[in-house]
Formats: C-alpha cells, structure tokens, sequence
C-alpha cells in the first residue's frame, strides 16, 4: 500500500504485523511493526559479508533488515559494539551506543549499561548502534540534519518492535526520528545509512525491497513462530 502523505499515523492492529510505505521525493518508507508475541525476531551473521536479499534465504523470512555498523576486516565484517547472534556474543560492550534487546518476548532499548552487563546472559537478542533517535518519548535534538539512506529501530509501550527502511529517497536523522515518534515508539536507534542500509519485507503476497550496494555481516530477521 502506498499512502501519500508526509507522516503516518500510528494503527490499531490485532494481527502480528502492520505496515505502511509513505512516498517521498520519488522513493519509499516502509514503516513495519511487529507484536513480539506473534513472531520471532533474531539476528544472522555472515563472516563473509553479504547482501541482504530474499535469495539468500531458502523461505524469504517476514522481514530482514541490516544489523547496525561494523568494521571492515577483508571479506569480513566485525560489529561495532556489543551483539549476541544465536548462542554467540561478538564483540565488546562500547559506551557510545544504546543496546538494543529481546529478552522472553518483550524489546528494549537502555543505556543502563550496568543492569545490561548483569542481565545480558537471559538475553535472546542484542545490539548496540545509534545514535538515540527518540529517547523517553522525545526525539532527539541533537541530531544531524544531513539526508542519506536509512534504517532504523524503535519499540512502544505496546511492546511493538518497528522499524523503518527506506528506498530511493534520502531523510535526515531528524525524519526518521519524527516518523518513529508518530508510529508510537518512546525509544528508537538509527541502525545504519547510506550504501549498507537494506532489507525487505515479504507480506500479503507483496515483496517490498530496499538494495544496499555495500555488504553487510549481521542481519536481523522477523519469522512467523
């Protein structure tokens, strides 16, 4: 669906997921939440980078998108930051971030790095980027105005993961920020910019795709249970 309008307001919904794509300038902004108590949300890493496409899944999975920044190391990609993949954790706590979580069906966003440190092993999911888009219900007002691709991440009160990915049209941090803040979300982190942010969404027979031009090593990825 293609609604022509600036913002989105946020939905009423039962079901395990909504979406939205909002045109702008001649590109596309998926805005997608998800009840955590309907699907299964986790994150893939590739030691060879990859670029994040249905084909690289035997059965397309819901939905995919990049899993925040890392460093380049040859073919290899190393996350900036703290992130648990499965059963492995990778990387190191980094203060300069928030950490993104999932722990028994409920999301996170905390800079409470302490209470992380000590809780972090019940953990099923985490990943630390940034910066803060929307912080306590307030976006953040220091963020940068410069326009590039994005991806980026919130939760609601609700206990609803969303996320927002463009195609084709370039935002400031500032946009995606108030387009978080309008679907409900009391926290949000910008996941990454520009050639690495990708994904797509494969929903009621529509598959909505964002391409990257630059491989990515960690994927988070949304799943029926």
């Amino acid at each position: 669906m293609c609604v022509l309008c600036s913002l989105v307001q946020p939905v009423c919904f039962a079901s395990a997921y909504y979406y939205d794509v909002v045109c702008r300038d001649g590109g596309e902004i998926l805005l997608v939440a998800f009840r955590l108590s309907e699907v299964k949300l986790f994150s893939l890493y590739f030691q060879d980078r990859v670029y994040l496409a249905p084909r690289l899944f035997e059965h397309p999975p819901l939905f995919a998108v990049n899993g925040g920044y890392f460093l380049i190391q040859g073919r290899r990609g190393l996350p900036v930051g703290w992130l648990k993949t499965g059963a492995a954790v990778l990387g190191s706590l980094n203060k300069k971030y928030p950490l993104f979580y999932c722990q028994g069906g409920k999301a996170g966003i905390t800079r409470d790095y302490d209470w992380f440190k000590k809780k972090s092993g019940d953990m099923e999911l985490f990943l630390q980027c940034g910066p803060a888009l929307v912080w306590d219900g307030r976006i953040n007002r220091s963020l940068s105005s410069a326009k590039a691709e994005r991806s980026a991440v919130g939760v609601t009160r609700d206990n609803r993961v969303v996320f927002l990915l463009t195609n084709n049209v370039h935002i400031s941090l500032r946009d995606a920020a108030q387009y978080l803040k309008d679907q409900g979300c009391s926290r949000a982190i910008n996941l990454d910019g520009g050639c690495s942010s990708q994904g797509f969404l494969c929903a009621d027979e529509v598959i909505w795709q964002s391409k990257g031009c630059f491989k990515i090593p960690v994927i988070l990825v949304v799943e029926h249970k």
